[in-house]
């Protein structure tokens, strides 16, 4: 029985291999819809050439409507030919189509004690192309520990195109790490200078696999006498951690006293 389901389930396949491979011609018309700058504009109709997967992969874009943004601006598979049935002509509509600049603002929800260890970015192009300029949009996302692609899909009423932008983020588990570190003097010129208290306790967020890649040689505490006043007792640290995933600096205390020892 499991021999002849295996056998049936590899014959399918092979169909579907073959079926998908072959070359075929089919006709499509829809409405053909402008976004909010344009509207519907009557009836488009498609006839296209193509393999059985590239015609499958186009016509998941197209299901419901024909978007002039696509038509205009997408690159169409093989032998497309595209003819307006009760609309002007292709060229003269996609002129009205232009580019711009989205105001999209991103909120995300991440998992408990995780963070970017690199600020998210976009990889998609930073134009959309569409009649009128699309309105401010907010969209919520929601993080996956690991590195990972984001698809945010636009309002299909806008009529834009891409349809679809990408963000790229990495979310990482952070943990705490505390390190005393004794601050390096700098700009004391004929002088040696004693700090109050010697030492620095710095603590920041690191992502928790690289706990132990972080030693106190990556930390850095200055205290710049070249800052300091005459009639001044005390300075102000300048810490600096030499890991561009670290997150949530802090330092205690935040001012130290110091007393200048000159000769011997």
């Amino acid at each position: 029985m499991r021999l002849w389901l295996l056998s049936i389930g590899v014959s399918l396949g092979l169909w579907a291999i073959i079926r998908f491979s072959q070359t075929y011609r089919v006709v499509v018309q829809r409405p053909l819809w402008g976004g909010l700058g344009c509207g519907a504009l009557g009836w488009a109709q498609l006839s296209i050439e193509g393999r059985g997967y590239e015609l499958f992969r186009y016509m998941r874009a197209h299901q419901d409507t024909l978007s002039l943004a696509r038509l205009c601006r997408d690159a169409f598979p093989p032998l497309v030919k595209v003819h307006m049935t009760d609309s002007p002509g292709l060229d003269s509509l996609c002129v009205r189509v232009t580019p711009h600049r989205p105001s999209l603002r991103v909120e995300w929800i991440l998992p408990e004690s995780h963070d970017w260890v690199e600020p998210w970015r976009w990889i998609s192009p930073e134009t959309l192309w569409s009649c009128s300029a699309p309105p401010p949009h907010t969209i919520t996302l929601v993080g996956k520990p690991g590195l990972h692609l984001y698809p945010v899909v636009l309002p299909r009423e806008w009529g834009v195109y891409p349809e679809t932008l990408w963000i790229q983020g990495h979310l990482a588990s952070f943990a705490w790490v505390r390190h005393q570190i004794r601050p390096t003097i700098v700009g004391a010129t004929g002088y040696r200078v004693l700090l109050s208290p010697p030492a620095l306790e710095v603590f920041f967020q690191v992502p928790q696999r690289y706990v132990h890649e972080v030693s106190p040689r990556d930390i850095e505490v200055l205290i710049d006498m070249r800052k300091v006043l005459p009639q001044d007792t005390v300075a102000y640290p300048q810490v600096r951690v030499r890991k561009a995933y670290v997150r949530n600096l802090h330092f205690s205390p935040k001012v130290v006293r110091f007393t200048k020892v000159y000769g011997g």
